[in-house]
C-alpha cells in the first residue's frame, strides 16, 4: 500500500512549475507565503474571513 501526503505550503511554492506560473503571472513567492500564512492564522484564529470569497482573499494578497 502506498501513502501519500498533502504538499506543505513550501513544497508547493518551492515546486518549479508554480514558481514558472506566479513569475508569469507577477506574484511574489514571499508576499504570497506571507498572506497565506496570515489567512491560515486568522482563520484558526477567528471565523471574521470566514465568508470571504477567494478572488477576495486574492486581493487582500495583492495577487490580483
Amino acid at each position: 500500500m502506498t501513502c501519500f501526503h498533502e504538499p506543505t505550503l513550501a513544497d508547493l511554492l518551492n515546486d518549479s512549475i508554480t514558481r514558472a506560473v506566479m513569475r508569469a503571472d507577477g506574484v511574489d513567492p514571499r508576499k504570497l507565503e506571507t498572506c497565506l500564512r496570515d489567512l491560515a492564522a486568522q482563520r484558526t484564529g477567528s471565523s471574521e474571513h470566514a465568508g470571504c470569497g477567494r478572488r477576495s482573499r486574492l486581493q487582500m494578497c495583492g495577487a490580483l
